[in-house]
């Protein structure tokens, strides 16, 4: 009878054992899995912010015009001149037409390179800085105005 009770309570020591393992594993499953999640959610702001930050691209040439200002985002191919040269085209030019004007009504706000295409991007004071630095007629108003 003894030799029965005592494998019962083997039994009953083992069943625990194999309870506790398996309560032990559905807990360290459930934190390691927060731990994925977590770290794919800290990426994902990452990324978010990164591409808030460094700022999207157009895929077309785009003239946007404000109540304060005109910008204009030009892409380009690169076949014939690196990012650098453009830059550096870009600010002798912008340079030397503020300095007719006597004043600063064109800015260059970025140039980026992606794969054979330059991104820039170029800010004016007003609607007439942009006509008189680009050489195209714009007008911002109403039908009325025009």
């Amino acid at each position: 009878m003894s030799d029965r009770t005592e494998q019962q309570r083997k039994n009953a020591m083992k069943e625990r054992r194999e309870r506790r393992n398996r309560i032990i594993r559905r807990r360290r499953m459930v934190f390691f899995g927060t731990i994925v999640i977590f770290i794919l959610v800290v990426v994902l702001v990452i990324v978010a912010i990164v591409k808030n930050v460094s700022g999207n691209m157009v895929s077309t040439n785009t003239l946007t015009i404000t109540d304060k200002a005109v910008t204009f985002e030009e892409i380009s191919s690169t076949e014939d001149l690196s990012k650098s040269e453009v830059k550096d085209y870009a600010k002798s030019v912008i340079s030397e037409f503020n300095t007719d004007a006597g004043e600063t009504l064109v800015k260059l706000e970025k140039v980026k390179e992606k794969k054979d295409v330059v991104y820039v991007k170029t800010s004016y004071d007003s609607v007439d800085a942009y006509s008189d630095f680009s050489g195209y007629e714009a007008f911002n108003g109403t039908i009325e105005e025009a």
